[in-house]
């Protein structure tokens, strides 16, 4: 015979058995081919500059969120977000010494690039492009000036005892997944942890009983000058069940 605890416990597993949604999976390459473009562009037009790069990167982080929270049988959250992140990677100079070379006096200044630039949800490619070509123009000219600085500071500091490179040279890599949106039903899961959640009803001893279902996908875009082409596509669900009782 089971306790009334154990009961709700069993419960509780059984209404997570269905729990997982499918993840399809298919084509969408806007983004990628707006990187791609802008890459052979930017180091083209940037070639004629007196400091030219030598080196760059762009990596965009698309994000897809669904969170739906309920509390002892009503649900309390139901959102779905989008973002989609653009950072840049700039470096002039060379492989042995860049912009990136810490600056000796000064801390936490590195002048790598541009990071956490929003970028539009949709697929115009030429939208993607003016933002990405506002950020490698900023990224470029912040990374000059401080190549500039890195010169001066080799100049009038004494030789340093590491004498390593800034950065290594690398084989291009690829790795194109395909991807599509999350397949799951937002109703069965509203029902499913609103079910959950209702289990903690008629324990007074519970004065916070929540269950939560948040499904992201995560998809990661990395394309440089070196040759190498990255997507990686991050199915991630989680199912959070949260008690709080009286001591």
């Amino acid at each position: 015979m089971y306790s009334r605890r154990t009961y709700s416990l069993l419960k509780i597993l059984t209404l997570l058995g269905l729990a997982f949604p499918n993840v399809a999976f298919g084509n969408e390459d806007a983004v990628l081919r707006a990187l791609k473009l802008e890459l052979d562009r930017s180091m083209k037009g940037f070639a004629a500059e007196p400091t030219p790069p030598y080196f760059l990167s762009y990596g965009v982080t698309e994000t897809s969120t669904t969170v739906i929270v309920a509390s002892f049988g009503a649900i309390t959250v139901d959102n779905a977000a989008k973002s989609r992140v653009l950072d840049v990677d700039m470096r002039v100079g060379s492989y042995q010494l860049d912009n990136t070379r810490p600056i000796r006096g000064v801390a936490f200044e590195l002048g790598r690039g541009t990071r956490g630039v929003s970028m539009p949800m949709g697929d115009d490619v030429e939208a993607l492009r003016t933002i990405i070509w506002r950020a490698t123009d900023k990224a470029y000219r912040s990374a000059a000036e401080r190549y500039e600085k890195v010169l001066t500071n080799q100049k009038v500091k004494v030789r340093e005892e590491d004498t390593s490179a800034d950065m290594s040279m690398e084989k291009a890599y690829q790795f194109v997944q395909d991807i599509t949106p999350f397949t799951f039903d937002t109703t069965e899961w509203r029902d499913r942890v609103k079910a959950i959640s209702s289990v903690f009803v008629g324990y007074p001893e519970i004065y916070s009983g929540q269950a939560s279902f948040q499904a992201d996908l995560v998809v990661k875009t990395n394309v440089n000058s070196e040759g190498s082409v990255v997507r990686v596509v991050e199915p991630i669900v989680k199912v959070f069940i949260t008690v709080k009782t009286k001591a």
